[in-house]
């Protein structure tokens, strides 16, 4: 892994931890960004990746942990930054009845 060239900041990892400072490149996204990414539409239900650990707590990913979200989740809203994809809010006052 520390032989491979990284995307964001161009380098192999041996060679950038020698510098004292590493510039980052911006990413090219591989879909589309802004105006031309199709949006979900307001009250879609949707699941959500989870993030390793969060469902068991700590920071590990165990082979038993569920990679999707148990509960089903209505968006509330999206949001379009610039450069960015697409940020979407879920609506987690479902979260306290279960």
């Amino acid at each position: 892994m520390n032989g491979e060239m990284k995307r964001v900041t161009g380098k192999e990892p041996l060679e950038a931890v020698g510098l004292k400072e590493v510039g980052v490149r911006k990413i090219d996204y591989k879909q589309p960004v802004e105006d031309d990414e199709v949006r979900l539409p307001p009250g879609v239900q949707v699941r959500y990746l989870l993030a390793p650990g969060e469902y068991e707590g700590g920071d590990n990913r165990r082979a038993t942990d569920p990679i999707w979200s148990l509960g089903v989740y209505d968006l509330e809203r999206s949001v379009v930054e610039d450069d960015q994809p697409v940020s979407y809010y879920l609506d987690r006052s479902q979260d306290a009845s279960k």
